[in-house]
């Protein structure tokens, strides 16, 4: 059967306004690929993109795409790798980054409130104004969408200290296939030991389940103090080794990374033309290990200075140079 979508998108636009509705190709185009590695000769159209300001706007949509049997393709920032936001069979595409809000923000009990679509750089922004900080924190925070990280279970560079996001994900409002609008979780309590956790079932649910349109964060106060250290190894098993050891030992780690030798050689070489001469990196290295840690000062100092003589021990090397990664 024959999809009229000139007529989804009149009633589209009826529903929620023109200003949110887009169907010239240009407009379409943007909308064709995400990061993952694909021919560029290979689209993926979607057939109207819709980019709603509101719960309300979404759950319309979904509505009337539910109603005439046509897909629906929610989208964050589009910095995924696996293609998960590409409309392969076309559809409507629901761009999520016009609900950009902060919805409420509560200092006593380190909660946030806020609309699907906002970054995680400018929601930092905002709560670095309080001294706070969401701690999810991709290289992709820039266009990484609150929304998308929670539905990919995106990980994060701190996530050895403050877990997986779902760790931070207290409650989520949702517009489930038929348009019904749905809120999970707790209003505001981080622990419950009653009811089951339905909102982590979104958490890495691809869009599956619904979408999300809001969501009720966890969030800290900003690190005191922070310090990074970088140590270069001869082989990756002695950063593993190292790693073992200091996970092992009860110190309070920030973030950790072990960059393997292809990945050593690809920042070195960007050093190198960046500056025009060779990083200063020890000879035979073939991993280096990055370390942060944060807090109060006596608790980074006492950590970085445990940690480092546990690397000295299994052969690692600090490296001065700090801009080699």
């Amino acid at each position: 059967m024959m999809v009229d979508y000139g007529l989804i998108a009149k009633e589209i636009v009826d529903a929620i306004g023109a200003d949110k509705v887009f169907t010239e190709i240009h407009e379409r185009m943007a909308y064709s690929r995400d990061w993952s590695v694909r021919p560029f000769n290979e689209l993926s159209l979607p057939d109207i993109v819709v980019r709603p300001k509101s719960t309300e706007d979404v759950a319309a949509t979904v509505r009337i795409a539910y109603k005439h049997g046509v897909p629906v393709i929610p989208c964050g920032g589009l910095t995924g790798m696996a293609g998960g936001a590409v409309p392969t069979f076309g559809g409507i595409m629901i761009d999520t980054r016009g609900m950009n809000r902060i919805l409420e923000l509560d200092v006593n009990n380190l909660t946030v409130t806020v609309q699907a679509g906002i970054t995680i750089f400018r929601l930092n922004s905002e709560l670095e104004k309080y001294g706070l900080w969401f701690p999810h924190d991709p290289e992709s925070k820039q266009a990484a969408t609150v929304g998308a990280s929670i539905a990919t279970r995106n990980d994060s560079t701190f996530g050895i200290k403050y877990g997986k996001i779902e760790q931070s994900v207290i409650g989520l409002v949702l517009v489930d296939g038929v348009g019904d609008i749905v809120r999970l979780g707790q209003r505001k309590t981080l622990v419950s030991s009653s009811g089951y956790r339905l909102h982590w079932l979104l958490v890495g649910s691809e869009g599956t389940l619904g979408i999300i349109t809001e969501a009720t964060l966890r969030i800290f106060p900003k690190p005191r103090e922070r310090c990074v250290d970088m140590i270069a190894f001869k082989t990756f098993a002695d950063a593993t080794k190292a790693v073992n050891r200091i996970v092992q030992a009860g110190l309070s780690i920030e973030s950790v990374n072990i960059m393997c030798s292809n990945r050593f050689q690809y920042y070195t070489h960007a050093y190198r033309v960046k500056y025009g001469k060779e990083a200063k990196v020890p000879s035979g290295t073939r991993a280096i290990l990055c370390l942060t840690f944060n807090g109060d000062s006596e608790v980074v100092n006492f950590s970085r200075s445990y940690a480092l003589k546990i690397c000295r021990e299994v052969g690692g090397i600090i490296v001065e140079e700090r801009e080699v990664v």
